[in-house]
């Protein structure tokens, strides 16, 4: 099956819009077999909010994510609704809740999106950040140092690497819902959590580096296939650590993500 999703149902209560799905293998994690990664179901949450209540005078600038438990692998609930709705300023969130070993659902994640207005700012218009695009650089094997299905469906490029730091660019052939058209927006957005596994500063298995968030702030709208990461792995002494990247498309960057770590060694 060449789609991370296939789709059960959606429906609406009242304000909210409720979709079930069903994972397949390529949406599992690098961790531990049973789960989802991140990578994916972002990508998901990504897919339900750009069809909630569009507005093309508006574009997703910021997405927030906190990640409350394991998100098990299976049946997928996504609730999604409006916090704040305005003429220029909209504030959405989305739940996704799976379900767990004993057949409880449990809220995995939670995604929140602010829209902002268009408008246009081409007069002031500036970029600091360039780095070389895929079209000539050699395919990388660096990630096949993780297991799980989600990895596997992905083909990577890099200019440079070394621990703690790395330029790698990104691209899959597997849509994110069966039967359903994956954007460009949810395809490149789909892949930003895996720049924790491009720049790890050890390759040490008895230590782990697990994200607990993932915020993504975006200065326009990405457009393409091939995502770009040029990501900075920094662990503090106390059992923190810190994943930045610079986000790019194959015209140039778009935004930055920042992911907060907690580091430990398995006994």
């Amino acid at each position: 099956m060449n789609a991370y999703y296939t789709r059960l149902s959606r429906h609406h209560d009242n304000d909210t819009t409720i979709s079930h799905y069903q994972s397949t293998k390529h949406a599992q994690g690098a961790w531990n077999d049973f789960e989802q990664h991140m990578a994916v179901a972002t990508g998901l949450l990504a897919h339900e909010l750009e069809q909630f209540c569009p507005r093309d005078d508006l574009m997703i600038a910021r997405l927030s994510l906190d990640i409350l438990g394991v998100i098990y692998l299976g049946e997928t609930i996504i609730r999604t609704h409006f916090i704040r709705t305005g003429r220029t300023i909209e504030l959405i969130e989305s739940t996704l809740s799976t379900i767990d070993g004993d057949g409880r659902e449990r809220v995995s994640l939670i995604m929140r999106a602010w829209r902002l207005a268009k408008s246009d700012t081409r007069s002031i218009a500036g970029l600091e950040d360039a780095i070389q695009d895929p079209s000539n650089l050699p395919t990388w094997q660096g990630l096949q140092i993780w297991g799980g299905g989600y990895i596997q469906s992905l083909q990577a490029k890099s200019a440079q690497h070394r621990a703690g730091k790395s330029v790698v660019w990104l691209d899959t052939d597997i849509q994110m819902v069966l039967g359903e058209a994956t954007s460009d927006f949810v395809h490149l957005i789909g892949m930003v959590d895996t720049a924790n596994g491009i720049a790890a500063r050890t390759q040490d298995k008895s230590w782990i580096f697990p994200s607990i968030d993932l915020q993504i702030h975006l200065h326009r709208t990405p457009v393409g296939r091939w995502l770009g990461l040029e990501t900075v792995q920094q662990i503090g002494e106390s059992g923190v650590g810190l994943t930045s990247s610079i986000l790019h498309d194959e015209l140039g960057p778009f935004g930055r993500a920042l992911q907060i770590l907690t580091v430990r060694q398995l006994n």
